[in-house]
């Protein structure tokens, strides 16, 4: 019975060792710069890592960017590196369309999420969203150009990723 607990518990212990037990930080940095409306914001760029001991890292999706009272975009990791694709909707900063699933922005430092690390990241914009009469302030995102982000990294929580400032906040 002593040899059947304890290989049990064994077996319990080398689970937990490779499922995932880790810590889960967000890599982040911000910045003011304009959006696509012109509009001085709080720029927030992130993604989440979960690190284990003993076992793979894991990412948590792309990195994301999102500019105060707007939207977030998604630098997704594919073949040719991590990109911002456009949307159905979405212009380029002259104003003309953009076929969907264009490239409208790049991040500069790896090529995939995994590879990013506390240090700067580089990302470009090159797109800018179709804004029409039904649109919302939400609809606005970083304004074309290239950008550098000092990356810190934080422990917190998977659940709650970080955020921009309030809309009413200066």
């Amino acid at each position: 019975m002593t040899g059947f607990v304890l290989r049990r518990s064994a077996v319990v212990l080398c689970s937990l060792l490779l499922s995932g037990c880790g810590t889960h930080y967000w890599y982040m940095g911000r910045m003011e710069a304009k959006d696509s409306a012109g509009k001085t914001r709080d720029i927030l760029v992130y993604w989440g890592r979960t690190e284990r001991a003993l076992w793979h890292d894991g990412v948590d999706g792309g990195v994301r960017v999102k500019a105060q009272c707007g939207g977030t975009i998604v630098y997704e990791e594919k073949e040719d590196g991590i990109l911002f694709r456009a949307r159905g909707s979405d212009l380029t900063a002259a104003g003309q369309p953009v076929p969907l699933g264009s490239v409208c922005g790049r991040v500069f430092n790896a090529a995939k999420v995994a590879d990013l690390k506390e240090d700067e990241l580089q990302v470009d914009v090159q797109c800018r969203p179709k804004v029409t009469d039904f649109s919302t302030s939400l609809t606005h995102y970083l304004q074309a150009g290239r950008y550098t982000f000092q990356i810190v990294r934080e422990t917190g929580p998977v659940e709650k990723p970080p955020d921009t400032k309030p809309c009413d906040a200066p």
